[in-house]
């Protein structure tokens, strides 16, 4: 199966917040839910969930540096593959996708 990014809608939101990372990771990455709500409010966040197939996988989450004027600096904010997936290599593989959709 391939690994593929789609757009959060308001019809797959909710197969993201559904996603689970351990406590341990809860430190370095926000929720789905709070990366998503806090998207609402800059408008240049982009997020991308992160498909095996048809099944949610994962969630990203970059944005261009608008705030210090360099909007060709991208960073890429959240990564979360759940628990159950993780060391898998599907983190790189959605990462890499990222890269190419930045490049373009």
């Amino acid at each position: 199966m391939q690994i593929s990014l789609r757009d959060i809608t308001k019809d797959n939101w909710v197969d993201m917040i559904d996603l689970e990372i351990t406590k341990e990771q809860e430190k370095y990455v926000a929720l789905p839910s709070e990366a998503i709500a806090a998207s609402k409010f800059h408008e240049h966040y982009v997020n991308r969930g992160i498909y095996l197939g048809d099944k949610p996988i994962g969630y990203i989450q970059y944005y261009p540096n608008f705030n210090e004027g360099k909007p060709n600096e991208i960073y890429i904010d959240q990564l979360i593959i759940d628990v159950s997936l993780q060391g898998q290599g599907y983190g790189s593989k959605a990462t890499a996708l990222v890269l190419e959709e930045i490049k373009k």
